[in-house]
């Protein structure tokens, strides 16, 4: 009873259609290309995620007589983690590719976390002795940054994307003074990094006196909201049909996200029914 009561809206009726996300095709692709390898981290994978290939994707689904209502383009279509201006060596026209889904009945996500800080200056993030951590959701630069950001994503306007939504990733990885993840957040490799020391900063068990500075003094779960408070107020903003998944399930992000994601299932799973149920 301590959280506020969320009435409910109606859902846009396209929410609720079958989403075809390019992620696991993408993994199996890259795979199948490298010996059944993915070099050592499935950051390589990003380099999969090219207009071509998506393209590809949706022939085969059509040809298997299958039309999703909606496409997520994951992870790796971005120039900057932090930035919106498409990578022009894998997608020479994104802004054309989402009208032309418009055109055929469907609607686009496109993967965002809003957790690491490349293309961003140092004003947006939070740091520790004065090197970069991570993006920075009580900096008021950051914020400016990023409403811009979702506005080139979202909007209709000429010179943005059009999109229809995103799909939050990597929300696990709020910096903390002291957990399993302790990583300078300034490129993909930093997400899922736990061996390579130049990455990450010292623990505070280890002896460290100094704090992660932020603007406010705001910290863990808190920090979190505020990061998803940014990103799902700016998606409105451009946007107001805009579908923000993410798999923050505690019921004290209701009023900050649309759709739970139940995440990914990697390797063999024979139950996947029963592990999604759970």
């Amino acid at each position: 009873g301590l959280l506020p009561l969320i009435e409910p809206a109606e859902a846009p009726r396209w929410w609720s259609e079958p989403i075809f996300c390019g992620w696991g095709q993408m993994r199996y692709d890259y795979r199948r290309d490298h010996l059944g390898h993915e070099n050592g981290s499935f950051i390589n994978v990003t380099s999969y995620c090219t207009e071509l290939r998506y393209r590809n994707y949706l022939t085969a689904l059509e040809q298997a007589g299958i039309d999703p209502g909606t496409v997520i383009i994951d992870m790796g279509w971005a120039r900057e983690a932090a930035r919106a201006t498409p990578d022009p060596d894998r997608w020479a026209d994104m802004r054309g590719f989402i009208d032309e889904q418009h055109s055929c009945g469907r609607r686009v996500l496109l993967w965002f976390t809003p957790f690491v800080a490349e293309g961003l200056p140092v004003d947006a993030c939070m740091t520790l002795d004065g090197e970069v951590v991570a993006p920075d959701p009580t900096s008021p630069r950051y914020a400016e940054i990023l409403e811009a950001e979702l506005n080139r994503m979202l909007s209709a306007e000429e010179g943005c994307l059009n999109a229809d939504g995103l799909k939050i990733d990597f929300s696990q990885s709020v910096p903390s003074e002291d957990g399993r993840f302790v990583n300078r957040l300034t490129h993909f490799a930093a997400l899922i990094n736990e061996t390579d020391h130049s990455l990450m900063y010292p623990r505070l068990s280890a002896g460290r006196s100094n704090l992660i500075r932020t603007a406010e003094p705001l910290w863990g779960i808190e920090l979190l909201h505020r990061t998803m408070s940014l990103v799902y107020r700016g998606a409105k903003a451009a946007k107001a049909e805009a579908m923000i998944v993410a798999h923050t399930a505690n019921p004290y992000f209701a009023d900050v996200l649309d759709v739970l994601r139940l995440n990914d299932l990697d390797g063999d799973c024979e139950d996947v029914l029963g592990v999604m149920r759970n």
